[in-house]
């Protein structure tokens, strides 16, 4: 019991922490396609910089890739359609370079 109430405690202290970055315009996480981040700051660590505090900001190049996707869907084209328009424009799906290629 006390052990479920110590995991409680501190699931709460970490959504308030990752709240109060959202709430800085600072990322928590994961981005979205179409955002990227930048550090804010560098602490030192063994004589080593490691960055912190990363600042949400637009890609321009994606966020203009995610309004072509919106326009297709208000005119009307499914889901399976703008995949294949979008492949055959070869404009790159957001974990294409992070996979190692196999075919096509």
């Amino acid at each position: 019991m006390v052990a479920d109430m110590g995991n409680e405690m501190h699931s709460a202290r970490t959504m308030r922490g990752m709240e109060m970055k959202i709430i800085k315009g600072l990322s928590c996480g994961d981005l979205a396609y179409g955002y990227t981040s930048k550090p804010t700051r560098f602490d030192s660590d063994g004589g080593r910089e490691i960055a912190r505090d990363f600042k949400v900001e637009i890609d321009t190049e994606k966020a203009e890739v995610v309004r072509k996707i919106f326009r297709m869907f208000v005119s009307g084209l499914g889901r399976s359609t703008i995949c294949k328009k979008l492949h055959e424009e070869k404009i790159p799906w957001p974990g294409y370079y992070k996979k190692r290629q196999k075919g096509r």
